[in-house]
């Protein structure tokens, strides 16, 4: 079910996990040119040295509560 939030600025649609993950996978793609799935592992992994000073990595960080990842 879709939530839809209205605020005095208009409507904000909340998205579930599943539309979370494809954002982040979109992205991943878009950003990095890997999945959702190999970022993931490799953020876990720590794979990403100095992460701060590429703003790809930091917006693909941003999005990872959308698909409720820590």
């Amino acid at each position: 079910m879709v939530e839809i939030i209205k605020t005095e600025f208009g409507e904000i649609r909340m998205l579930d996990q599943a539309e979370g993950l494809d954002l982040l996978d979109w992205a991943a793609h878009y950003y990095l040119q890997m999945n959702a799935d190999d970022f993931i592992k490799k953020w876990k992994a720590g794979e990403f040295n100095n992460p701060d000073q590429s703003s790809e990595v930091m917006t693909m960080i941003m999005l990872l509560p959308f698909a409720n990842i820590d």
